[in-house]
């Protein structure tokens, strides 16, 4: 699976074949008049991100065990429902890359946030319906427990390598 995408090569003015590898034999083309440009910006190492939490959510939970069952599944299920949705947002917006695919970023962007806000919604109110004994106090502590999490991990992986001394 490539990260790129088929353009007809008489629509791009700025068609430049170093970029792309020409396609033959795509369906309707009589010759290798398809390009496949493939983007050189790399998708940040979101899954790094997605790792941490849920290790960290694990301790947290293993930690809470301390203070009883309830708590530690309440912990776990607050982390949860802040990763998840998340987890959905991540995918949504990184789906494409390119100066070329900015109006699909940007829509990308906005179902991701709006099925964020949706999935955690949904999330929270499933939990607080179905699952008995519950801690809200604990639910709430291991999402915002996430979110922290969450913002360190995403400081670290965008933090640049090479850093001038």
């Amino acid at each position: 699976i490539y990260s790129g995408y088929l353009e007809y090569a008489p629509w791009n003015p700025y068609n430049c074949r170093p970029l792309g590898v020409a396609v033959s034999g795509y369906p309707g083309s009589t010759c290798a008049d398809w390009v496949v440009f493939v983007s050189t910006i790399k998708a940040p190492p979101l899954h790094h991100i997605a790792i941490a939490q849920i290790l960290s959510l694990l301790v947290i939970s293993l930690l809470a065990m301390t203070l009883g069952k309830t708590v530690a599944c309440s912990v776990l299920i607050g982390g949860v429902v802040h990763i998840v949705p998340q987890a959905w947002f991540a995918r949504m917006a990184y789906r494409y890359s390119g100066a070329r695919q900015a109006p699909r970023i940007l829509n990308a962007i906005y179902k991701g946030e709006a099925g964020k806000l949706l999935l955690t919604a949904v999330m929270f109110a499933l939990t607080f319906y179905y699952v008995q004994p519950l801690q809200v106090t604990a639910v709430f502590a291991g999402y915002v427990a996430m979110i922290i999490v969450y913002g360190y991990s995403a400081a670290k992986v965008i933090q640049p390598k090479n850093k001038p001394q």
